[in-house]
């Protein structure tokens, strides 16, 4: 009997944001090329030495970064509270272009990608900018060699007029350990679910046979 097994992996992205920084400064009267800012914003993240990642409860995730994104939120409706918001993309650096410099929409975007480190600065000129809501992304490998993922927010907050005006909202942080255990459950639940299958198959052959001899 011929047998079509399909088997679906699902990857996991690793989610975590102990070292990913995203932060907004309020420069009411710094001026950068003629140019008078209501803020700079700042999304960093830095890969710790190898020591650090041999810790019991792993603060980095990343081994290698692939690529930074910086978004802004938009609502697609007249309410701002509404929860159908799109990305619209800022900047971003990559493996392939690792430097970025630019000036586009009123902002000066700057950005570097190096080893061990992710960097991306975008000057804000438009009030409307320094009351949005913005979200810095990073892609890469982490300590194991899988694709991982990491996230954060800035959320404003109109009220509040110092340095960083926003608070910094993070994606809940999720251990490495979490994720092995869950790959190694799914890895045996597959595999003992295979097992079973091909116990069924042989037995199902054998009446078979057993059926084709009567």
């Amino acid at each position: 009997m011929e047998r079509s097994l399909r088997v679906i992996s699902a990857l996991c992205l690793i989610t975590c944001c102990h070292s990913l920084g995203l932060v907004l400064k309020r420069e009411t009267s710094a001026v950068s090329r003629d140019r008078r800012l209501c803020g700079v914003l700042i999304c960093e993240e830095i890969v710790s030495p190898t020591s650090d990642k041999a810790r019991a409860v792993p603060s980095v995730v990343f081994d290698n970064i692939e690529s930074m994104s910086v978004f802004k939120r938009v609502s697609t409706t007249s309410d701002v509270s509404a929860s159908d918001k799109h990305e619209d993309l800022i900047g971003s650096v990559t493996s392939e272009a690792p430097s970025l410099s630019q000036l586009a929409n009123g902002r000066k975007i700057d950005g570097l990608l190096e080893a061990g480190r992710a960097t991306i600065r975008v000057e804000l000129v438009k009030q409307d900018d320094c009351q949005a809501e913005f979200v810095c992304q990073v892609r890469g490998l982490d300590t194991q060699g899988r694709q991982a993922l990491s996230s954060s927010s800035l959320v404003p907050h109109p009220s509040q007029r110092e340095d960083q005006v926003y608070d910094r909202r993070e994606m809940p942080a999720m251990s490495l350990q979490l994720y092995t255990s869950l790959q190694q459950l799914i890895s045996q639940s597959v595999e003992g679910l295979v097992n079973r299958l091909d116990s069924f198959e042989r037995r199902l052959d054998d009446k078979v046979d057993f059926l084709k001899t009567e």
